[in-house]
């Protein structure tokens, strides 16, 4: 490209989609490609800034563009990898987010200055492209990760092992041939399961093991994984995820639920408004209601057709009218209040320009009366020079007249 005089900046991607399962090795394909475009001078450093959509997204409104403008200036000349991209599909803010960075991505600042990758599961990278057209042309690359084979989940425990230092872990090293088809098996059970998080597991699985190992292990014995010690840990971890699977699908037995009887209750009366304080509502709890006691031999009649609910209903309409006055009065006061400062606000300034007023006429009035002393000593400095230019003229006419003979100058 540089013999055809081309900038390659417009023909290498900037912008990508990672999808795949948990543990396929995103995050670390994403450091990858740090070095790699770090390498070839189109970012600054190979850093990866690494984030999720709450580092996007605001908590109100206003919040959002201000946080993705400064997320993206941070990872400028960087990678920025989002991981769990497809949350920012959901509420309003995280749509708002969404809207925000396909914008930017466009923006001279941003464009071709640094690395974006949206990375999450196939079906949720899939639907956050479907939520917004705008992704489709500005990550036209994605990058598709699939569940390790078995193979490579054995290769990648062994490897794990071997970094565990004193460790005998040779049966792993070199399994025999029953050993190593039982445990591939095992690794096909976990792969078919929706949790599976592939080099994720594999590493958890390789702590249990040496936890297991360090645990059963005297001072005196040799730190040994034998091939019983990695098949149970492995079957352990097959049965508690099936377990975990199985306990997903079905919510439960419904016996297990508390059951009531609703047959013989009143439905609960919702309150028509929520304008009552919570003074008003500790008053309304305090005060029980005026009910008459069943009598057996004498009911009042009145008492009989006196409905319990509509007595709370009056009541709280009540309460409900009194907090709605005592509303209108603090108003008012407020109101009161907020024109007393404004009047006093006024006849402050009013104060305020007539002491600057009062300060101006005095510096005037200063400034004419300097102005009159330097002319009056103007003045007197002209006239003393006219009479000095006169006596001067006197004095050459007597020196033109001569000498005079009495003696007198």
């Amino acid at each position: 490209m540089k013999k055809l005089k081309m900038d390659p900046r417009e023909q290498i991607p900037f912008n990508f989609l990672f999808r795949g399962p948990p543990g396929s090795g995103k995050t670390s394909t994403a450091r990858r490609m740090g070095k790699i475009f770090y390498d070839m001078g189109f970012l600054a450093t190979a850093k990866v800034v690494e984030c999720s959509s709450t580092d996007l997204v605001g908590q109100f409104v206003g919040q959002t563009d201000p946080k993705t403008q400064n997320l993206l200036t941070k990872a400028l000349g960087k990678v920025l990898f989002i991981d769990e991209a497809y949350r920012l599909t959901e509420g309003n803010y995280a749509q708002e987010a969404m809207d925000e960075l396909v914008d930017y991505l466009t923006k001279p600042k941003f464009s071709q200055k640094l690395i974006v990758i949206l990375a999450g599961y196939d079906e949720n990278i899939n639907r956050l492209i479907s939520t917004n057209p705008g992704l489709t042309s500005r990550f036209p690359d994605t990058i598709s990760f699939g569940q390790l084979p078995p193979e490579n989940c054995l290769e990648l425990l062994q490897a794990y092992l071997r970094k565990a230092g004193k460790l005998e872990s040779s049966t792993v090293q070199a399994p025999s041939t029953t050993f190593r088809n039982t445990l591939l098996e095992l690794f096909r059970n976990l792969a078919q399961l929706r949790a599976w998080a592939n080099a994720r597991d594999v590493k958890t699985l390789a702590k249990s093991i040496i936890g297991k190992v360090l645990s059963s292990t005297t001072t005196d014995t040799k730190l040994e994984v034998t091939e019983d010690t990695v098949l149970s840990i492995a079957r352990q971890m097959v049965s508690e995820r099936e377990h975990r699977a199985s306990s997903v699908r079905s919510p439960g037995h419904p016996a297990a639920l508390p059951t009531q009887n609703f047959s013989h209750q009143d439905p609960p009366i919702p309150p028509a408004f929520n304008t009552v304080t919570k003074a008003t509502a500790k008053n309304y709890q305090s005060v029980p209601p005026q009910l008459p006691e069943p009598s057996s031999q004498n009911i009042d009649q009145e008492n009989l057709g006196r409905d319990p609910t509509t007595e709370r209903e009056k009541l709280y309409l009540k309460l409900l009218t009194q907090e709605e006055e005592a509303q209108k009065q603090l108003t008012s006061r407020v109101a009161a209040e907020l024109e007393a400062r404004r009047r006093a606000d006024e006849e402050s300034d009013a104060e305020a320009r007539r002491m600057l007023e009062e300060e101006r006429l005095k510096r005037e009035h200063e400034l004419r009366e300097q102005i009159e002393i330097v002319a009056r000593i103007e003045q007197e400095k002209k006239a003393r020079q006219q009479e000095r230019r006169k006596e001067d003229a006197v004095q050459a006419k007597v020196k033109q007249m001569g000498v005079c003979v009495v003696g007198f100058r």
